[in-house]
């Protein structure tokens, strides 16, 4: 698309919005001064006949670079032992991986198809 549009891509990045909504914990929409941060990388041209996955190749690449450097300068830090939730384990929490999550997310979606099948029957 960026480069029929004959733009470049912004490699972006948030951190500190899974602090309100994280995959298995309750959602926290209370007024809270939790830091959010968003970094905007180096824009990248897409060249013409350039193999599309080089191209996500190297927008994962920098992404996670950006990523890094947010999280390593976040100002916030965990209260205690169980404030550690909404970190990545790279830095020593217990946020849930990939993985888990899209195993939530495989639940939650067949826990909703339960009750709407179940609705249906009424």
């Amino acid at each position: 698309m960026a480069r029929s549009a004959k733009v470049p891509i912004l490699p972006t990045v948030i951190w500190g919005s899974q602090r309100v909504w994280t995959k298995g914990r309750k959602r926290d929409f209370g007024r809270h001064k939790y830091a959010l941060t968003v970094a905007i990388g180096e824009p990248m041209d897409v060249p013409k006949g350039v193999d599309p996955e080089v191209i996500n190749d190297e927008l994962r690449r920098r992404m996670t670079e950006l990523l890094h450097q947010v999280q390593d300068s976040y100002p916030d830090k965990p209260r205690d032992e169980d404030d550690k939730w909404w970190l990545p384990a790279r830095l020593g929490g217990t946020a849930p991986t990939l993985e888990v999550a899209t195993k939530l997310d495989a639940d939650e979606a067949d826990e909703r198809a339960r009750k709407r099948a179940g609705q249906a029957a009424d």
